[in-house]
């Protein structure tokens, strides 16, 4: 009923587009509830449906109430947790398609909660994202990776390359690569050994800020890398205008073009193109034998995915890379 109402009343004012209206309904069953809270459970419902065409409406549920109770047990526990060490830090390789050995590393979250096990990111990354709080865990990954890289100098190991993420949020810190730069001196850990991962999207919505950081980044030394590349609106512009290093094409952008002739055409200029503009290029997500060899063949020589290995703790990659160069050295 609530629907047609709308729908009759949007029809007393022309408009030359098309308007659709959607609801998102609480069902008030205690009235000493906030009615902020009953308007934010509203708010989630109708979040449910966005994009969902003949979807008009949706109502708060025990699903939906669930996710607000492990948003909020999130909230109140992590900043504990950083502090018990709940945090670890996971590296997936990078792997070189012609060889398959080892030439960096990514640096990934994973929480082990006490109660809940090991948590997967997307639990828990979005709510550290809208905290604030992911600037904290960035700079404990730092940390984290900083203090293994001295110590595999100290071991006498083959050094690689190894990306941490930077986030929406860090670029609004104003002492945030003042940090980094800290953590550099006091582990003594040369800047070509880190790279910065930034996704598409924090480039398209951040322009002035994110060239910033990068010509700063550039200038002591860093490598950058544009992460997600295809997952949002890409802009030959922004390639044009952005001195990154490196870009790492998009797990879905690689599966979805795949799919057809036009798609694998449109991965082959990309690869050509990013080599025609001096940018090394990435894919992530590969998984399988098939497509690793088609990139190779169009030109892609690094990739990362499944196919190669999961993300693994540090002491299994130290183990995976100590097998690499036995098997090397045969």
């Amino acid at each position: 009923e609530m629907v047609g109402y709308v729908d009759k009343a949007m029809e007393r004012y022309p408009l030359q587009m098309k308007i659709v209206v959607r609801f998102g309904i609480y069902q008030i069953e205690d009235r000493t509830i906030d009615v902020t809270v009953m308007y934010d459970r509203a708010a989630l419902a109708v979040k449910r449906i966005k994009g969902k065409y003949g979807e008009a409406y949706a109502y708060f549920d025990d699903s939906m109430r669930n996710e607000l109770l492990l948003e909020k047990e999130i909230t109140n526990s992590m900043q504990q947790a950083l502090a018990d060490g709940e945090f670890l830090v996971y590296l997936q390789p990078k792997c070189n398609l012609k060889t398959e050995e080892y030439v960096g590393a990514e640096a990934l979250i994973r929480w082990m909660n006490p109660e809940r096990g090991l948590l997967p990111p997307g639990q828990f990354i979005p709510i550290f994202e809208k905290t604030g709080f992911i600037t904290e865990v960035d700079l404990y990954v730092w940390e984290q990776v900083c203090r293994m890289l001295a110590r595999w100098k100290q071991e006498n190991r083959t050094l690689i390359p190894i990306s941490v993420n930077v986030s929406r949020a860090d670029l609004y810190h104003s002492d945030f690569m003042d940090r980094i730069l800290e953590l550099m001196d006091k582990y003594d850990i040369e800047p070509s050994l880190l790279h910065m991962e930034i996704t598409e999207t924090v480039y398209t919505e951040n322009q002035n800020q994110i060239l910033d950081m990068v010509n700063q980044m550039e200038k002591l030394g860093f490598k950058v890398e544009m992460d997600d590349f295809g997952s949002g609106y890409s802009s030959l512009c922004m390639l044009k205008n952005t001195p990154f290093d490196v870009l790492k094409m998009d797990r879905q952008f690689l599966d979805e073009c795949l799919d057809s002739k036009q798609g694998k055409t449109i991965i082959s200029h990309v690869i050509s193109m990013s080599n025609d503009l001096g940018l090394s290029i990435i894919a992530e997500g590969v998984e399988n034998r098939g497509t690793a060899d088609f990139l190779y063949d169009n030109g892609c020589s690094v990739s990362q995915g499944f196919y190669f290995s999961k993300p693994v703790s540090i002491p299994e990659f130290e183990h995976m890379l100590d097998e690499q160069q036995t098997e090397q050295q045969r």
